[in-house]
């Protein structure tokens, strides 16, 4: 008798730790997915940043090149008032 209740309590000690590691396995995986969503926010914000920065630099030079403040807009796809204090930051 004494037998079968230690295998009993060990087999309910097992089944306990494998529904505890998947609860555990599930929250990992949550958080993962979660930090891999972070992650890719972050990145998308930063190329966002770059690409303007990149338009910038282009309205820059085509106003130095004595390009209109109103094509400059148009090509770099900045809005016309961003491009108006660019322009006016070089002169």
């Amino acid at each position: 008798m004494t037998l079968i209740f230690g295998v009993c309590l060990r087999l309910s000690v097992i089944k306990q730790m494998a529904n505890l590691s998947e609860a555990v396995g599930a929250d990992i995986h949550k958080i993962s997915t979660e930090g891999g969503r972070i992650v890719m926010t972050t990145a998308m914000k930063l190329r966002e940043e770059g690409k303007r920065e990149g338009k910038i630099e282009d309205a820059k030079r085509m106003l130095s090149d004595g390009v209109s403040v109103e094509k400059t807009a148009q090509y770099t796809g900045l809005p016309l008032e961003d491009v108006k204090n660019i322009d006016i930051e070089l002169n």
